[in-house]
């Protein structure tokens, strides 16, 4: 018996066909055969087409949402609504600190002998992904002990003030999403673009307040910018404690 196993085992695998081109063919079941409809009663997918009689799913293009409900009022209008935020609107900025950047720095994959740009952090490995920009923090800044020249999207005051003291300098460049995809990646742009373009007022009141601690800043600057001025608000009068009011009884004295 164990020689018959054995020896249609030794069949089968001389009837495995040499790997060839012509004999090249995909695993069983990678490619599934088109369901024809409509091709006759004898086929189980005729006249309707296994789409049933009349009705919302039997037309084209028919069919109801995933969270359809019948008709009845859905859960996402029946449960109450509170709060809001800005996160659809936001802009999440890469965040690297200057002790994350020395870390790179001292295995040799950041060239400190020239401005330092997103370009750079991104061939480096620091993010594996930029979309809106990097900010700079002060993180780690006891670890600088060279002048570096940084360009990036936004930094804070102690950031600019640590690379500065070494000699360093601080760039702020304003660039929208596509064109801090085109920095990162120029090679998938088939013609150049622009480095900055005019932010918004509430992006360029930014960009402002970023040149008066310290930073370079390159945006292109609108006209009313020069004559802005922050508006002062009346501050509200501190919250005074009212006096308990002091209840006084009358008592009415009546002779006996």
């Amino acid at each position: 018996m164990l020689s018959r196993v054995f020896s249609r085992g030794i069949a089968c695998v001389a009837e495995v066909p040499a790997f060839t081109p012509n004999t090249m063919s995909d695993n069983p079941g990678a490619r599934k055969t088109r369901k024809r409809v409509g091709r006759g009663p004898g086929s189980g997918l005729g006249k309707t087409c296994g789409r049933g009689m009349n009705g919302q799913n039997a037309r084209s293009g028919g069919g109801t949402r995933p969270n359809f409900e019948g008709g009845q009022t859905p859960l996402t209008k029946r449960i109450p609504k509170w709060g809001f935020n800005q996160s659809p609107f936001s802009k999440p900025l890469n965040i690297l600190s200057v002790g994350k950047l020395f870390y790179y720095i001292e295995k040799g994959r950041i060239d400190t002998s020239k401005p330092i740009t997103m370009k750079e952090l991104f061939e480096a490995g620091v993010f594996s992904k930029i979309e809106w920009g990097v900010k700079l923090l002060a993180g780690g800044a006891q670890k600088i002990d060279r002048p570096l020249h940084l360009e990036v999207s936004d930094a804070t005051q102690n950031a600019i003030e640590a690379i500065k003291n070494k000699g360093g300098s601080v760039k702020c460049i304003y660039k929208t999403k596509k064109q801090v995809e085109y920095t990162v990646k120029p090679y998938k742009f088939d013609l150049p673009m622009k480095s900055t373009t005019m932010p918004s007022p509430y992006e360029a009141i930014k960009m402002q307040k970023l040149q008066q601690k310290g930073a370079e800043v390159e945006f292109i600057k609108p006209d009313w910018l020069d004559s802005w001025k922050e508006p002062q608000f009346t501050p509200l009068p501190p919250n005074e404690k009212k006096p308990k009011p002091t209840l006084v009884r009358y008592v009415e004295l009546t002779p006996k």
